[in-house]
């Protein structure tokens, strides 16, 4: 393996952290641009500095094998980095949010239909368009755009898996809003940041597959049913529809992560059974270990106990 000289674009939360934290153990070349400081690169390779100010930055005159961008968020944001040569890469990270039916449609905003999605998330994706637009422009076949689906896994700060255990073991009746269409599809970190250190070898003439292995189900009540049985927990699962759901159980159906999610799968669920079987129960194991649940997560739990099913 040729050592590369690689920059990391804000990698101190989530998935860059974890990213940056496994990169750092190899014998590439790592600088980093943050408003943090990671306790895995070595100052002398570190800058603080806001995002807008990066043209501005020591690095920014640098020239990279790979670059890693994991906070552009607004396509002003993207800048012209220097690379060192027709095989260098930046690799940008986006949403597979993007190409959702409701993301055609600004009629969908603020629509409470399955596959909609808030205003603020509508906004987000939507900007994400543009980056990849930017980044198209910028680097052309130089550069990479990996989309995202839902990532889960103990570090995850929104706590998504831990929220669906929790609320498992807690409540005995657990709503579930009667609806076929959302295909459900989610991956964890560990599998993000192995797919993300892949592309660091990556030769650009190859047609190589470079997202990660995703968890697929065919519905939100295979989901569940999915996590019942690895608990071994007495569950009933109360069908409700759409519109119980979000009238009766409010502020559970505005913060639940997974039931509004609808996405393109273009994977046989079937042929992916025990891929997920074995990354679940990974996960429950990974995401069973204690800690505070977000005071949103503990509300939502309360909510749903206290409803007369």
């Amino acid at each position: 393996m040729q050592n590369k000289k690689i920059l990391i674009i804000g990698g101190t939360r989530f998935i860059g952290a974890l990213f940056t934290e496994l990169v750092s153990k190899t014998k590439h070349n790592i600088y980093l641009t943050s408003r943090k400081i990671s306790k895995w690169i070595d100052p002398e390779y570190q800058e603080t500095i806001e995002r807008e100010n990066l043209k501005n930055g020591l690095l920014y005159n640098h020239q990279f094998d790979c670059i890693f961008d994991f906070n552009g968020y607004k396509p002003e944001q993207i800048i012209d980095f220097k690379l060192k040569d027709n095989d260098s890469k930046y690799i940008f990270i986006s949403s597979a949010w993007i190409g959702r039916p409701s993301i055609e449609s600004k009629e969908s905003k603020n629509s409470s239909v399955v596959g909609a999605l808030d205003s603020v998330s509508y906004e987000y994706t939507l900007n994400k368009i543009n980056c990849e637009n930017k980044i198209k422009e910028i680097y052309l076949g130089n550069g990479l755009i990996v989309r995202l689906p839902i990532i889960v896994g103990a570090r995850d700060p929104h706590q998504r898996m831990q929220y669906l255990i929790q609320r498992l073991l807690r409540n005995s009746n657990i709503a579930v809003p009667k609806i076929m269409q959302n295909k459900i599809e989610f991956t964890t970190d560990n599998d993000v940041v192995e797919s993300l250190l892949n592309i660091i070898d990556l030769n650009l003439s190859e047609k190589t597959k470079i997202e990660p292995k995703k968890i697929l189900f065919d519905s939100y009540l295979s989901l569940l049913n999915a996590i019942i049985a690895m608990l071994k927990t007495d569950n009933n699962l109360k069908l409700m529809s759409e519109l119980d759901y979000l009238s009766n159980l409010p502020f559970t159906s505005s913060i639940d992560p997974f039931w509004k999610e609808v996405t393109q799968i273009r994977t046989l669920i079937d042929d992916n059974k025990a891929f997920n079987a074995i990354k679940l129960h990974d996960l429950i194991k990974k995401c069973m270990a204690p800690g505070k649940l977000d005071e949103k997560y503990e509300k939502a739990i309360k909510e749903e106990s206290s409803y007369a099913f």
